[in-house]
């Protein structure tokens, strides 16, 4: 792609001729719901570690747990690259209505009085027998392109859970967060401080009881930076090449006429106007055939229950609907 960029503008530098191939071809990618966006992966949240105690002081943000919670929380088994420090802490008896915190990070060199570092400051009173849940209702996507959820499903149970509330919703039905046992929920909590760009979103009720889910999600893609990188099927390096052309390379040129010569007694609108055509019929070609795949451009491939809200005939319904009861049920889908 850089070849042939150069060949119709040798003057045009290198790494601006990357630049221009990687805003081509982000551009690309959101032009529609491509089928190569679509990713799937495996969500889990195990049961709920409740042994021990553990010690705090107020305004801290350090936890010590003592030999038994060390040792029941050391013993979780978590699917890589999960660690303890991808679960969630509340500092008081079990059921209690106690703030929750994140476990930032996680100190084991000590077996036999782990320390665990909070996100946030201990807004409880000391106490050096407390006790707490451990438990994972915060998910945060291990995708670095991760753009949304389209479906997230607990087969064991086979439910779909539902995705159109956040986590502020839960804040008004929910604000001491005591509802506990099978989320069907998953709502956006928060997105994270940079480096990391990672989104974080909370399962309500919250899973104490230990849930896996299998989900669909979106990705954004990623920019190309390795010689040997490659674009998906379906997409013609010519698309990115004529996007990359008429958009930026031949703009940028014409902006060089007054101060370069060689760049003079070319028709650069001319040129764009071309780009730009090759583009959008490159386009619909990729499209089509991305249809012929996958039909990306039906919309309602799969829903739940029509709210009446949304016009349907049927009231909110603020609970799973399983497999079983659709098929047992007459329903308008």
């Amino acid at each position: 792609m850089q070849a042939q960029i150069v060949g119709w503008v040798p003057q045009c530098p290198p790494r601006l001729v990357e630049h221009f191939i990687n805003k081509a071809w982000d551009d690309v990618r959101r032009a529609r719901l491509w089928s190569f966006l679509q990713a799937e992966c495996g969500i889990f949240c195990p049961e709920q570690v409740t042994a021990g105690t553990v010690s705090f002081t107020q305004f801290g943000t350090t936890v010590t747990c003592n030999a038994t919670a060390s040792a029941a929380l050391l013993a979780i088994s978590l699917p890589s690259p999960l660690t303890l420090a991808n679960l969630q802490i509340r500092l008081a008896a079990s059921g209690s209505t106690s703030q929750v915190y994140n476990i930032e990070s996680y100190d084991d060199s000590t077996p036999t009085a782990v320390v665990l570092t909070l996100d946030r400051i201990i807004m409880a009173e000391t106490d050096a027998t407390s006790g707490y849940q451990v438990y994972r209702c915060y998910i945060r996507p291990t995708s670095l392109d991760f753009l949304a959820w389209q479906s997230v499903v607990d087969m064991n149970n086979g439910y779909n859970v539902q995705l159109d509330r956040t986590s502020t919703a839960f804040d008004v039905w929910d604000p001491q967060r005591m509802s506990q046992g099978m989320a069907y929920y998953l709502g956006s909590y928060k997105g994270t401080d940079a480096p990391t760009t990672y989104p974080l979103y909370e399962l309500w009720p919250h899973p104490v009881s230990g849930q896996t889910f299998y989900a669909r999600y979106r990705r954004r893609g990623v920019a190309l930076e390795d010689p040997d990188d490659e674009l998906p099927p379906g997409i013609d390096e010519d698309l990115v090449v004529t996007k990359a052309l008429g958009d930026w390379v031949f703009p940028w040129a014409a902006t060089q006429v007054g101060q370069n010569e060689d760049f003079r007694g070319v028709n650069y609108p001319t040129l764009m106007l071309n780009a730009k055509k090759q583009y959008r019929d490159g386009l619909l070609d990729a499209k089509r055939n991305d249809d012929e795949q996958q039909l990306q451009t039906v919309w309602a491939r799969g829903h739940g229950l029509i709210h009446t809200s949304r016009g349907g005939p049927w009231g909110t319904v603020p609970f799973p609907i399983d497999a079983k009861f659709i098929q047992g049920h007459l329903l308008n889908i």
